[in-house]
């Protein structure tokens, strides 16, 4: 088994409390938990535009990523809502 980094960002979704784990290869690989806006950028880059899942309100999103003094990720694109509670 191997080793990874992970993100947890928050489900955007309204009333979901959820958090969605993102994770990554690219950086230490030492299992470290991250927050969307410390990110480090080797680790950015890798999990940009990668598909999200939420298991919570079954939708699924994107990773997205800003690079600009300092790395800033966000889950975007919702798929429909949920055929179980209408989220």
């Amino acid at each position: 088994m191997g080793m990874f980094d992970s993100v947890y960002f928050p489900c955007p979704t309204p009333r979901c409390t959820n958090d969605i784990e993102v994770q990554s290869k690219a950086g230490e690989c030492v299992l470290a938990s991250y927050s969307p806006d410390e990110v480090p950028v080797e680790i950015a880059i890798d999990i940009g535009g990668e598909s999200a899942w939420c298991n919570k309100c079954e939708r699924t999103f994107t990773v997205a990523r800003a690079l600009n003094d300092r790395v800033s990720m966000h889950l975007v694109g919702a798929a429909a809502p949920c055929q179980h509670c209408g989220r």
